[in-house]
């Protein structure tokens, strides 16, 4: 098991963060252009779009904190800690409302660009 005091819990998320924030950046401020000198434009995230992560978010992570990992949860189940089930199901809820909230974004998203 990972101990939460270790870098690797925290560092790695970290500065994989810091490392795709600096890219991002310099396209934004210096108006960087692709291969075919057209300007690339990173648009500012819609606020609508945070919802399902939020929600799906707040229903998986449970399983993830009462655990740490799937397999664990698997393996615990298999020797007789049936409560596992618990964080298994959240897990499992959460993926399909992100997935069920996002379909349903994306469909809107694609009928309101081809209603134009």
């Amino acid at each position: 098991m990972s101990r939460f005091d270790a870098f690797h819990m925290y560092g790695v998320i970290g500065l994989s963060i810091v490392v795709a924030m600096i890219p991002i950046q310099v396209i934004k401020k210096w108006n960087v252009k692709d291969n075919g000198g057209n300007s690339i434009v990173i648009p500012d995230k819609d606020s609508a779009q945070t919802s399902p992560y939020l929600v799906g978010g707040t229903v998986v992570r449970p399983g993830w904190v009462l655990a740490a990992c799937t397999g664990l949860l698997f393996m615990l189940t298999r020797t007789g800690y049936g409560i596992k089930l618990i964080p298994i199901a959240n897990a499992v809820l959460g993926t399909w409302v992100i997935w069920d909230i996002t379909s349903k974004t994306t469909q809107l998203i694609i009928s309101r660009i081809m209603n134009r």
